[in-house]
């Protein structure tokens, strides 16, 4: 059964990251860059996550994207528990077009301009994590 979008986040949850082709490198140990975790200007309320539980297949969150380009983004699931380990919270930010949206809204642009340094080293950390944990890769 799916949670409710609205429910909490849990610690025993995972969420998604779609991760677009350039930030993929199948040939690297650490097959994603830190720069897919790098919030886009308009993300003042943190980065964008899909909450697994919320999903009926992980592939869902991909409805986010315009059709043609569906295929060139990889799905990367990020355990809540590693994310709490790192001073990360996911917060439930529903859309229309996918169940599940969350952000992560202490990686957002304001913060990461002003502490550079502090947010490289958890940027890294979680391409880190999301590289053992990589479900798709994109069509290259």
């Amino acid at each position: 059964m799916l949670k409710n979008e609205a429910d909490p986040v849990t610690p025993d949850e995972f969420v998604l990251r779609l991760i677009w082709t350039t930030h993929y490198k199948a040939a690297r140990e650490v097959v994603l860059r830190e720069q897919a975790f790098e919030p886009r200007s308009n993300e003042t309320d943190g980065i964008s996550v899909f909450r697994v539980a919320c999903l009926a297949i992980p592939e869902d969150a991909l409805a986010v994207m315009a059709p043609e380009k569906r295929d060139r983004y990889a799905l990367a699931l990020l355990p809540v528990s590693e994310l709490l380990l790192l001073g990360l919270t996911v917060q439930p930010s529903p859309i229309k077009s996918v169940l599940g949206h969350a952000v992560l809204p202490e990686l957002n642009i304001v913060s990461t301009k002003a502490d550079r340094p502090h947010w490289r080293t958890i940027q890294k950390s979680l391409a880190i994590i999301a590289s053992k944990y990589t479900l798709r890769s994109p069509l290259e």
